[in-house]
């Protein structure tokens, strides 16, 4: 039977004299969820052209030989774009798995850990997709002069641009 001689000792437990703002006070800021939302829905924009772009560019230079897709990577409009398309993958990417992150896992512990090793993960292979990429094009810039640093130094210097 659901009957208490006191009724107000029944929701005893939902009764608090502290005001939402309160009670919500200390658990973060309210204003970074909103630009990390934008960024997200706009990293996500601009991968849609980008995305087919670079679809689109490699299915068109299949079958071709070897110094003709070298002379494409090697333009500047060919190098801006594909440097755009890797850095806002990566960037979209550690945004949706610090949301996940964030969401579903619980634990404070395994949730800071999560994420420093999301970050540290992305970060280790947009470095290293970016040294590859420029050793790449060094490669086929400087061809038999082979003034190109090796991909094994931790930063590759950008001399060979100037």
């Amino acid at each position: 039977m659901d009957y208490c001689l006191i009724p107000c000792l029944r929701n005893l437990h939902d009764m608090s004299i502290l005001t939402p703002f309160k009670r919500a006070s200390g658990l973060g800021s309210t204003s970074d969820g909103v630009k990390h939302w934008w960024m997200q829905r706009m990293t996500a924009v601009a991968l849609v052209p980008l995305s087919l772009w670079v679809a689109f560019a490699i299915a068109s230079h299949a079958g071709e030989d070897y110094t003709t897709v070298a002379a494409w990577f090697a333009q500047p409009f060919t190098t801006t774009m594909l440097i755009l398309f890797v850095f806002t993958a990566f960037l979209h990417a550690s945004q949706g798995l610090t949301v996940v992150i964030e969401d579903y896992v619980h634990h404070d512990g395994v949730k800071v850990t999560a994420l420093v090793g999301v970050k540290l993960v992305l970060v280790l292979l947009d470095q290293q997709r970016l040294e590859h990429f420029t050793y790449r094009i060094c490669r086929l810039i400087e061809g038999a002069n082979n003034q190109c640093p090796t991909i094994k130094s931790n930063t590759i210097p950008m001399t060979w641009l100037s």
